[in-house]
């Protein structure tokens, strides 16, 4: 259904069917078409969430992961181990209050600098992990439709 209304002095189409925006002008006379449909927002915004959540999970799994595998077992033994809930995110100076042993060739100066590190590491993950995918999608989605209509 193609939509109805009237321009104004602007060369706009003030729609008056639901789902249609209305037509601008791009500063050289001609007009062009914006078919966005009023729930469009709201699809960018949840792709945006589930890109968001996705890169978390993401930069999560790296990060926890190749703290538990390089620095952990090699810089010092935690007594008090919880698994994966204790990573980087704990305080070296918890580590050290709690009585955990340092590894020789370690200073917790040096594992604090390496905790720094995989903190600035999961920003980076997150952040790259999630833009790049919300991106390329929202980019795609925005591409008008090319599929013949029916007859």
């Amino acid at each position: 259904m193609a939509p109805s209304g009237a321009w104004n002095q602007y060369g706009e189409l003030i729609t008056t069917n639901h789902g249609w925006t209305r037509m601008d002008t791009d500063g050289k006379g001609s007009i062009y078409k914006k078919a966005m449909k009023t729930g469009e927002k709201g699809k960018i915004f949840m792709l945006f969430v589930a890109c968001a959540l996705g890169g978390v999970v993401l930069a999560t799994v790296i990060t926890v992961g190749a703290w538990q595998v390089q620095i952990e077992p090699r810089a010092f033994q935690c007594w008090d181990d919880v698994g994966i809930f204790d990573t980087y995110w704990e305080s070296i100076d918890g580590h050290r209050s709690a009585g955990d042993k340092i590894s020789p060739g370690w200073t917790w100066e040096e594992i604090k600098t390496t905790r720094e590190i995989y903190i600035g590491a999961f920003y980076l993950i997150w952040a790259t992990s999630s833009l790049i995918p919300f991106k390329l999608v929202s980019r795609r989605l925005k591409q008008p439709d090319k599929s013949p209509e029916p007859v």
